[in-house]
């Protein structure tokens, strides 16, 4: 079901000139890889790091968001 809802918001995005065109199917990895990796983080080196170096998921899902709209975006659409 998230992939059918992040594949419908791409393509949205396309139709409206919102989003440059790409590989819907290619682009659906960049969206979920972040996720993955943050459950494989929790389970597998997590545990093992010092806190200071643990990974803030919301802090790393934002960034991730704000990179990934602005590679989607024409260059003329983003603010500054």
């Amino acid at each position: 079901p998230a992939h059918g809802l992040v594949r419908n918001a791409l393509q949205r995005g396309i139709d409206r000139k919102e989003f440059r065109p790409m590989t819907i199917e290619l682009a659906l990895h960049s969206f979920m890889a972040p996720l993955l990796f943050l459950v494989m983080w929790k389970h597998s080196m997590g545990p093992c790091c010092p806190s200071q170096d643990l990974i803030d998921p919301e802090a790393f899902i934002s960034q991730h968001a704000q990179l990934m709209a602005r590679g989607l975006s024409f260059p003329e659409t983003i603010t500054k």
